[in-house]
């Protein structure tokens, strides 16, 4: 029974994907790190720990020669213009022809296995597929190529981890194509399965991200750093964090920490550093504003024998009580303005989750006059009772 709902499973996930043509992509770059500060990260692609097991080790192709690498692609070209016209066994023929003479080009061994599958050699296939992801295992299609693989590969050879890696793979694709709400599905189901898998944690990760989930997603991606202490792209997920981060904050709860202790919205805010020379700034110039001075002023006087003298009044004043309060205050609201305003990027910066599919939008309804209908009931006891009902 189990291994039943696997295969549904697995057979759920893998039509829910349209089968995309894509022959031309042969490698795609490394999707695990930022290209520049404020680009999204990329999926990733593989899963550790899970192999396809209808998938051989393949040995490294030996490069072909100049005259043979022209007469694989002038076959190639053949092949293709062949399965254009409908002719797929001629086509087959001729991309197994250039295959032979090229075994280093990924995309014959895909169009190849696309020929195979056309004329129903379920086996050829798979090899070829397989041939085209050891040639290009970051293809921007590879998600594609898996579930095909998956589909056509007997179901009684399917593992635990052959379901799990099936169910990665269509998260991805779902991811890619912009259904979140089933990308996170998949892999939710991938991490119950697998609960130390990290790059599903990783995926689901920017999957809520995405979603406008933040806490839920920093709770993904730290979950990821920690099964992977030295991930090559560390960096970048830490930003994704601190931007995450900064989309929890409250801009009123800043701006009130802000007013109640200079710099305690930039402490809220997690920026120390800042909250410090708020503060400094503020006790500097209140310091600066009690600073008193003290003026002496010598009086002539005559005491009671009528000797004339001299005394001296002593008198405290503070010059700069006002400028100092001044810039104090000054610099405690520009403080929490600052915090506010921060916070409130934060918020701005959050992604809006995407419309569910089955979710419907109302329609706008106009304004009409009112109405008064009348309305006439028969009474209990004969008759007729009047009456009216306005209408808008």
């Amino acid at each position: 029974m189990p291994n039943r709902i696997r295969r549904t499973t697995v057979a759920a996930l893998l039509c829910a994907l349209p089968l995309a043509p894509h022959a031309a992509h042969a490698q795609a770059p490394q999707a695990s790190e930022l290209t520049r500060p404020g680009q999204p990260l990329a999926p990733k692609r593989s899963l550790g720990g899970t192999t396809q097991s209808a998938c051989p080790r393949f040995p490294t192709p030996v490069a072909p020669t100049p005259d043979q690498q022209a007469q694989s692609r002038r076959l190639a070209q053949q092949g293709y213009e062949a399965a254009l016209v409908g002719d797929h066994t001629q086509a087959r023929d001729l991309l197994r022809r250039a295959a032979q003479l090229d075994l280093t080009s990924a995309q014959i061994a895909y169009r190849l296995g696309r020929e195979h599958e056309e004329v129903e050699a379920p086996s050829d296939a798979v090899r070829e597929y397989c041939r085209y992801l050891s040639l290009a295992p970051q293809a921007s299609d590879g998600a594609d190529v898996r579930e095909r693989i998956a589909r056509l590969s007997p179901q009684q050879s399917l593992s635990a981890s052959d379901v799990t890696a099936a169910q990665f793979g269509a998260g991805v694709g779902f991811y890619e194509r912009g259904r979140l709400y089933e990308a996170q599905t998949a892999f939710g189901a991938v991490l119950a399965d697998n609960p130390q898998a990290a790059a599903a944690y990783f995926n689901r990760g920017l999957v809520r991200a995405s979603l406008g989930e933040p806490k839920l997603a920093i709770q993904d991606l730290e979950r990821y750093l920690r099964l992977q202490p030295q991930a090559p792209d560390r960096p970048a997920v830490e930003r994704l964090l601190a931007t995450l981060r900064r989309q929890l904050l409250n801009p009123t709860t800043a701006l009130g920490w802000g007013l109640a202790l200079p710099g305690g919205g930039q402490v809220y805010t997690k920026r120390r550093w800042i909250g410090g020379a708020v503060s400094a700034v503020t006790l500097g110039a209140a310091l600066w504003a009690i600073h008193a001075k003290t003026e002496r002023t010598l009086l002539p006087d005559t005491n009671a024998l009528g000797t004339p003298y001299t005394s001296v009044r002593e008198r405290r004043t503070y010059p700069h009580l006002g400028a100092g309060l001044g810039v104090a205050a000054g610099a405690a609201l520009a403080g929490a303005a600052e915090a506010y305003l921060y916070a409130r990027r934060g918020r701005e910066t959050m992604p809006q989750p995407p419309r569910r599919p089955d979710q419907r939008v109302g329609a706008a309804v106009r304004p009409t006059a009112p109405t008064l209908e009348p309305l006439v009931a028969p009474a209990a006891r004969g008759g007729a009772l009047l009456g009216a009902r306005l209408r808008f």
